[in-house]
């Protein structure tokens, strides 16, 4: 693990959950440690992440490597799991009232006045 893994598992509070949660958080900590490793190596010289090539006659093209590549994938991964994570613990707390419209205010003050008169 990474020091950036261990602080994310420590703000999701993963020792905390239980079921579909906690495995949702553990994996958020794994790819946060993968993409770590990864920058690790991506910030070391630039020519082990990209090459300029000349494929065509002088026509240059930005040729990226297969680790920068995977460090994209590897934070949508995150990005989806950090959104599952949150949908799934937000739908375990008690579902906001919806405010009150314009609409419900004039229908409760009616009813009041129906039953007032009755």
């Amino acid at each position: 693990m990474s020091t950036g893994s261990d602080r994310l598992a420590a703000d999701l509070k993963v020792e905390t959950l239980a079921g579909p949660e906690r495995a949702l958080a553990e994996e958020a900590v794994r790819i946060k440690a993968r993409l770590d490793a990864i920058d690790l190596w991506i910030s070391g010289d630039h020519d082990t992440w990209f090459e300029v090539a000349e494929r065509w006659k002088d026509a240059p093209e930005l040729v990226l490597s297969a680790p920068l590549v995977e460090a994209r994938q590897q934070a949508l991964a995150l990005r989806a799991v950090l959104s599952e994570l949150v949908k799934m613990q937000g739908a375990s707390a008690e579902p906001a009232q919806p405010a009150a419209s314009k609409t419900d205010e004039i229908k409760e003050r009616r009813e009041k006045r129906l039953r007032g008169a009755s």
